[in-house]
């Protein structure tokens, strides 16, 4: 069996308590590849990699701050307090330019950049054993040690969700 997709642009957006973004993941020119045959292998590789969190500045306006990939630019939204809707679309159209450009440099041959900006290549074999492999290029990283945190407390678990107890192997208890 063999699965294969192209997606044009793919984002994780964090909404904080009053609906408007603190956190954008995206990835754009994304190929996912799933071969199943005596073993699987997923392998993921994606042209751009970009991170950003958001500031709310006067309760009016939205400033997105690059972390991840393309540091070297900013982006400042209204926000409209009545549909706040309307900021998240201003900001998904903002990424839809930038990988319609990104596409447009590769269908000219203008883009140096020849190896995607981040690939995943899983293995699973059948009796449980896996091989994960990620390969970054080129990639540049701003630590906004705020943000981060802002993103662990995020997807921190609340006290009902009870993780199941670590699995031992027999054979590592020396």
């Amino acid at each position: 069996m063999k699965i294969n997709f192209k997606i044009e642009s793919f984002s994780l957006v964090a909404l904080d308590t009053s609906s408007l973004p603190f956190a954008l993941l995206s990835l754009q020119l994304m190929e996912v590849n799933i071969n199943k045959g005596n073993f699987m292998t997923v392998n993921v590789k994606a042209r751009e990699l970009n991170g950003s969190f958001f500031e709310n500045v006067k309760g009016n306006e939205l400033i997105e701050r690059k972390m991840i990939g393309e540091l070297d630019k900013t982006d400042t939204y209204e926000i409209d307090n009545n549909n706040k809707g309307k900021t998240l679309d201003h900001i998904m159209n903002s990424l839809k330019q930038y990988t319609q450009s990104i596409a447009d440099k590769i269908a000219l041959k203008q883009d140096e950049q020849e190896n995607p900006r981040v690939e995943v290549e899983i293995i699973l074999y059948p009796g449980g054993d896996k091989i994960i492999n990620v390969e970054l290029n080129h990639l540049k990283l701003f630590l906004v040690t705020a943000s981060y945190l802002q993103l662990v407390n995020f997807v921190a678990m609340d006290d009902s969700v009870v993780p199941p107890p670590p699995k031992v192997l027999r054979d590592s208890i020396i």
